[in-house]
């Protein structure tokens, strides 16, 4: 027989480090607080054992993992107050195939918000070349995105490699089924620009840090894709950046 108060207490026990008590699956998901695949009616029953947090993780060492095929991404996601990517640690051997050192070069310097036609131009490659590299380093990285809709927390892990500041987040262990599974969460970076921009302004920089469109946001919003170009362009104006790479650049040199 399946013991509920064992599979409630399981799932509670899982929402707690990330300051979820409370909350049931579906509840979850709908926050953007847990991944889907964990989230789903029922997936409870999959949690054998939560682990207490541990000490906070370099993101620096999060991008060396991936990059050096020791985990691969599952899923990410955000709230307004925190960022999150799920991992799942592997050995090297059963990783598909690792990108080159030129591939994470290139992919770091994009997703610490460089363009990538200066990116081609400072390298001495072509605009195709430099987008199919970032997009090697990715899927490496079980990522399938392009760099303009990467996840946030790889943002930051680009950042904190790099040595442009020092960002740390928390690690959780979930052991669901079979796996085992990596939890790692940090604060939003927008959380920075309370009192610099309207409550508006900020869902919209969070959703948008978060990978979606201005058609996502604006369906999201009840709005138009052009309304929110529109205020996107005056959040630009007021942080003096252009474009998603700029403005998580100019939120980390803030934290």
């Amino acid at each position: 027989m399946v013991n509920t108060t064992r599979i409630e207490e399981s799932f509670s026990n899982a929402l707690a480090p990330f300051g979820l008590l409370g909350l049931d699956e579906t509840q979850a998901l709908s926050a953007g607080a847990l991944p889907a695949a964990l989230c789903q009616p029922g997936t409870a029953a999959n949690f054998v054992d939560v682990a207490p947090r541990v000490e906070p993780v370099d993101l620096a060492r999060v991008w060396e993992m991936l990059a050096t095929g020791r985990a691969v991404a599952v899923e990410s996601g955000c709230t307004d107050e925190r960022c999150w990517l799920l991992v799942e640690p592997r050995s090297t051997e059963c990783h598909p195939g690792l990108a080159s050192a030129s591939d994470l070069a290139i992919l770091g310097r994009v997703l610490r918000g460089e363009a990538q036609k200066v990116v081609a131009h400072e390298i001495g490659a072509s605009l195709s070349t430099v987008t199919t590299a970032c997009s090697r380093g990715l899927r490496a990285m079980g990522i399938v995105s392009r760099p303009s809709r990467a996840p946030l927390m790889m943002m930051l892990a680009a950042h904190a490699v790099a040595g442009r500041a020092r960002l740390r987040a928390n690690e959780s262990t979930i052991h669901w089924g079979q796996r085992e599974l990596r939890m790692l969460e940090a604060e939003h970076p927008g959380a920075t620009t309370r009192g610099t921009l309207t409550e508006a302004e900020r869902s919209v920089v969070r959703r948008l840090l978060d990978g979606q469109s201005h058609q996502e946001i604006g369906s999201a919003r009840g709005t138009t894709g052009r309304t929110v170009a529109n205020q996107m362009a005056g959040v630009y104006r007021k942080l003096k950046v252009s474009g998603r790479g700029a403005l998580v650049a100019a939120l980390v040199q803030t934290r």
